[in-house]
């Protein structure tokens, strides 16, 4: 009994024995930090504990107008950078030196804008360099693991591209034993900010559901 207890407070605080900590960390609202093993809860702000992200530009739709900077630095990690009413992030960490601002009004989230404070979307970025996007971010999902964008497989959309990954191993040999789990289709906006989708439907399903909330902000975007 002592170890089952133990077991189940190790798996929900850190998920290291059965990898399944993300769900019950979702369900009390926090984000399950893989890398480190640990759950980080919308507290975080008060210990400066929110943890630098690889890839801060890909959660910036949670963030809605109103918000508050502690519910902004909780979605998006600690700030590499602030500058009066204006935080900065990397759009991945240790990738792309292109940065993007979230601009506060009285504490209270206002706009997003690049380093050259141009609203975002920025200029759409061509198809090669949406790829590279794409394989910077599968270089950093597992350090040890030779990564691919596979070659003809893209498909365009009104938002951008959707690219899909393998381990070299598994796309020459077809074997099991190389698959990556968890790793789905890949969307890149023409602003160059990379969206990991789900697995937990087909590829195409998930890729209709991005493109429906895409649609949705798109529309609240441009309402009156």
């Amino acid at each position: 009994m002592l170890f089952v207890s133990f077991l189940t407070a190790e798996e929900l605080r850190y998920g290291r024995l059965l990898g399944l900590a993300r769900f019950p960390c979702e369900l009390v609202g926090g984000k399950h930090a893989f890398a480190q093993y640990r759950c980080v809860l919308r507290t975080c702000t008060w210990f400066k504990d929110c943890g630098y992200w690889v890839a801060p530009g890909n959660w910036r739709d949670r963030v809605a107008p109103g918000d508050t900077i502690a519910t902004t630095v909780f979605w998006l990690g600690e700030p590499s950078g602030i500058a009066g009413d204006r935080y900065f992030w990397p759009y991945y960490k240790g990738g792309s030196r292109r940065r993007f601002a979230a601009t506060f009004h009285d504490g209270r989230f206002v706009e997003w804008r690049d380093e050259a404070q141009d609203l975002l979307p920025m200029k759409k970025i061509t198809i090669d360099e949406a790829r590279s996007e794409a394989m910077i971010f599968l270089s950093k999902v597992e350090r040890d693991t030779d990564f691919i964008v596979i070659p003809g497989k893209e498909r365009e959309y009104p938002f951008g591209w959707v690219f899909f990954g393998a381990s070299r191993k598994y796309w020459k040999t077809g074997e099991l034993k190389y698959e990556v789990p968890g790793l789905g289709p890949l969307v890149v906006e023409f602003d160059g900010s990379v969206h990991p989708l789900t697995t937990s439907g087909t590829p195409d399903a998930v890729i209709a559901d991005y493109l429906h909330s895409w649609q949705a902000r798109q529309e609240r975007r441009n309402a009156p």
